[in-house]
């Protein structure tokens, strides 16, 4: 760093400075709501879940709906695990929603600021995923942060390694999943099996003839047989372009 970059950092603060300061900001206006939000009954608390969704649909944003769904799931962790969440995971939370990363130590309360971008993103209905390391961990937090969720009327799902497709599927089904990152692959290796049993190229076929469907009118891809395929893949270096190709045609072709 210059000697003119150091003493501009001194008067105005680092960049990581001026985004902290600015967090705090939000900060307060959650705390703002904390006094509010006491006073309110289980039955309305809980019914906060259905009115941030009615503001979703009337054009708000979840940026908008972030300090006030931030307070409530707060509130909800206090009546419900006795465990309240500080302003700094309050900011740890806001940093993860963000799309970033925020490094905390053990005992800083991961679990518990998971809960924070969880609650917001699943407001919008499209599902959220919590990837945690192995499938103790997994089934540990959402039996444990799963009481809060259900307490504002969200469906908590675990999947673990040892489940079958179906009780995933149902699992996958639910507002908040918590997995392991191996097992978010599940619908990759589904894939993967269906491309096997039915004998279609696992690396694109660049050669293979094209073929028409004379009653949809649409192109499609004639498949090779594996033995073909694999000695196709010795013939090329352009492999990783052939796999990706094999995907996306026979993808077309099958919802077509």
């Amino acid at each position: 760093m210059s000697i003119i970059n150091k003493v501009v950092a001194k008067i105005v603060g680092s960049r990581n400075d001026r985004l902290i300061k600015k967090l705090f900001k939000t900060v307060d206006q959650i705390n703002e709501l904390e006094a509010e939000l006491q006073g309110l009954s289980d039955k309305e608390l809980g019914e906060k879940t259905q009115f941030f969704k009615q503001q979703l649909e009337q054009q708000a944003t979840l940026d908008s709906l972030l300090p006030a769904a931030f307070a409530v799931i707060r509130e909800a962790s206090v009546r419900v695990l006795g465990l309240r969440h500080h302003d700094v995971q309050m900011i740890g939370g806001m940093v993860l929603n963000d799309g970033n990363i925020a490094e905390m130590g053990t005992g800083e309360g991961k679990t518990l600021v998971a809960t924070l971008p969880a609650y917001l993103n699943a407001l919008s209905g499209a599902g959220v995923h919590v990837v945690t390391v192995n499938d103790y961990l997994a089934a540990r937090d959402a039996q444990w942060m799963g009481k809060v969720f259900n307490f504002l009327g969200m469906s908590v799902g675990i999947v673990t390694s040892s489940m079958p497709p179906e009780d995933k599927q149902v699992a996958y089904a639910c507002d908040i999943v918590y997995a392991t990152n191996n097992e978010l692959g599940y619908f990759k290796k589904t894939w993967i099996i269906l491309f096997k049993k039915m004998k279609l190229l696992l690396l694109m076929n660049l050669l293979a003839e094209p073929c028409q469907d004379v009653v949809g009118q649409k192109a499609c891809i004639k498949p090779l047989k594996l033995k073909k395929a694999l000695a196709l893949r010795k013939k090329t270096k352009h492999w990783p372009l052939l796999l990706f190709r094999t995907i996306l045609g026979f993808i077309t072709s099958f919802l077509a």
